[in-house]
């Protein structure tokens, strides 16, 4: 039997264990609600901030799988557990983050900063993936799309500001849409697209 601090990761890992019969029936069970941060540093990209924001239920289960004292929040070394078990479990789906540069997937193998916290009984995860080197966005594209392939999760970008700009950048403008050329679950739902759009320096 697990024990229960193991529980959350094995729900998020869960996604992996489906086999097609099972994964026919599957439909959301976890539901994120997301925003990225540009990082721009010297008018160059140098890195992405990922937000997400849990559902009730599992922000509940979070808090009972945590709160090793029980007392009903989770304190500064309970978060950072949450935090180093679940950056460990996200790593073999790459964190659900999908980042092309120029049409080139970028490759995750890690983040950093990876924080966790509870906040008004709801659960927020950020972490940064860092570019390989510094970015000019008026000479790449940088487009990116956070999902679960498997349907098993929905991640929904905020509905007013899902791209988000943290220090100066060149005339930057943001593009989101469904995906034009990609689909998940069998083809039934079409990802969200999110585009960096910005004039050539």
């Amino acid at each position: 039997m697990f024990a229960r601090a193991h529980v959350l990761a094995v729900i998020l890992a869960a996604f992996l264990l489906l086999g097609a019969p099972s994964a026919v029936r599957a439909h959301p069970h976890i539901w994120i609600d997301t925003y990225v941060e540009f990082l721009f540093e010297d008018d160059r990209v140098q890195g992405l901030r990922v937000h997400w924001s849990f559902d009730p239920f599992f922000s509940s289960m979070a808090l009972t799988d945590f709160d090793s004292d029980g007392d009903g929040v989770l304190d500064e070394g309970e978060a950072a557990k949450l935090a180093a078990t679940s950056a460990e479990t996200l790593k073999d789906s790459n964190y659900f983050s999908h980042v092309w540069l120029d049409g080139e997937p970028l490759e995750i193998a890690a983040v950093e900063d990876f924080d966790a916290r509870l906040v008004d009984g709801t659960l927020h995860y950020a972490f940064t993936i860092t570019m390989p080197h510094p970015v000019e966005p008026g000479a790449t594209t940088i487009e990116l799309s956070i999902y679960d392939p498997t349907y098993y999760i929905e991640i929904t970008p905020d509905r007013f500001d899902p791209l988000r700009f943290v220090g100066a950048q060149p005339g930057c403008i943001t593009n989101v849409m469904p995906d034009p050329q990609r689909t998940i679950y069998f083809g039934l739902v079409r990802p969200t697209l999110m585009q960096l759009l910005c004039a050539t320096s």
